[in-house]
């Protein structure tokens, strides 16, 4: 039967093909047993390793026996404003012109002292002239009280009418009234004087002087701010705990730009500000302090928390599982001293230290440093 093309070429490459199946299966069977040398090899070396390891001596470590507290201080720290005892902001009473300011920011002013002059043409104009209708009704009120005489006289005698000395006596009284009237009107002009004169309400430092001379101002318009020259104040917003817990005429620390200065609490306010729920109390300042107005100034409080625990330097904590913290501590474990794991509680921190809570027991030996160096079960020294 002949044969096809097909058929010859594949009986002449089926040697070949078992030869090429050998070579696979050889370079298989020296792969594996490469794998198996490799892998006895690394045995053998790990082996070797932790006997070394078993054999080096333990690792000397620094530890602080754990001593609890019933709790831990918190300082708390509120800011306020220093101010004057008494500041207010000077003006005149009256409309017209400013004829002379005579103060500068920061002028030292007592009581009484004239800080401005308004014009006063007008008014001692009108002033003369009222004294001079003074004159004139007091002229009258002569006549008419010896006119009134006379007519009394005559009226006694039968040579007058009752009516007449009754005129007479009226005219007098109505000319009196008009005096009066007159000075009452003097006095109103020299009020206007002495208004267009603006004075230093009480001692104090001049602020802003918010006006020049030569201003034409109306009634009320600020003139000037001035600030009582005595022991500044400092308001200070304390919630009601801590207000409560503070005493009236005590002296509490207060700082100023990292300086701590004295004030004695004088004042606290009963009631909430709105806003911020907080109580305003009123520290008096030593008048040396020289603080500026307006300026910031802190309370410090310390508030005692009650809460038991142990403070441990922050270089003891190692940070665990989800968001957890740790320390290590040196235990005794048969007849050797190895590394464990305490789960903590992180409840204040405070200049590199840190209060926690948790597993520990008291005495209980915690690394304070080198926390990196070391893992759970790995065999430890304590260090002189």
């Amino acid at each position: 039967m002949p044969t096809t093309p097909f058929q010859s070429q594949s009986r002449l490459n089926l040697p070949a093909v078992l030869a090429n199946a050998r070579v696979r299966k050889g370079i298989a069977v020296a792969l594996i047993g490469g794998v198996f040398l490799l892998g006895t090899g690394a045995l053998y070396w790990r082996a070797s390793a932790d006997a070394a390891i078993g054999a080096a001596p333990p690792l000397p470590v620094q530890t602080q026996s754990i001593v609890f507290e019933t709790g831990y201080t918190v300082e708390q720290r509120y800011a306020g404003r220093v101010e004057a005892r008494q500041q207010t902001r000077v003006a005149f009473e009256r409309a017209g012109l400013v004829e002379d300011v005579r103060i500068e920011e920061g002028d030292r002013v007592a009581a009484g002292q004239t800080l401005a002059v308004m014009d006063q043409d007008r008014l001692n104009a009108e002033r003369d002239r009222l004294i001079a209708d003074r004159a004139q009704a007091v002229a009258q009120l002569e006549l008419a009280n010896l006119t009134s005489a006379r007519q009394r006289q005559l009226a006694n005698e039968g040579f007058s009418s009752k009516q007449r000395y009754d005129d007479a006596r009226l005219s007098a009284s109505s000319l009196q009234a008009s005096v009066e009237s007159i000075d009452a009107a003097i006095r109103s002009v020299d009020i206007q004087l002495e208004k267009s004169v603006l004075k230093a309400p009480f001692d104090g430092v001049i602020g802003a002087v918010l006006l020049d001379s030569g201003a034409v101002i109306d009634a009320g318009m600020a003139v000037a701010d001035i600030f009582e020259r005595c022991a500044p104040r400092a308001r200070i917003g304390l919630p009601p705990a801590v207000a409560d817990a503070l005493t009236v005429g005590t002296q509490y620390d207060l700082e100023y730009e990292n300086q701590t200065v004295r004030g004695q609490l004088v004042a606290l306010r009963p009631d909430l500000e709105s806003r911020t729920q907080v109580i305003p109390a009123l520290f008096e300042v030593n008048e040396a302090a020289a603080l500026p107005f307006d300026d910031v100034v802190h309370f410090r409080f310390d508030r005692a928390i009650e809460s038991r625990g142990a403070w441990l330097p922050m270089a003891a904590l190692v940070e665990g599982e989800k968001g957890l913290w740790s320390v290590y501590t040196v235990a005794d474990k048969d007849g050797a001293q190895v590394i464990t794991r305490e789960t903590v509680e992180v409840l204040h921190i405070d200049d590199g230290r840190v209060y926690v809570r948790g597993t520990l027991r008291a005495g209980a030996q915690v690394l304070n440093s080198g926390t990196n160096r070391v893992v759970p079960g790995q065999r430890v020294a304590l260090a002189e």
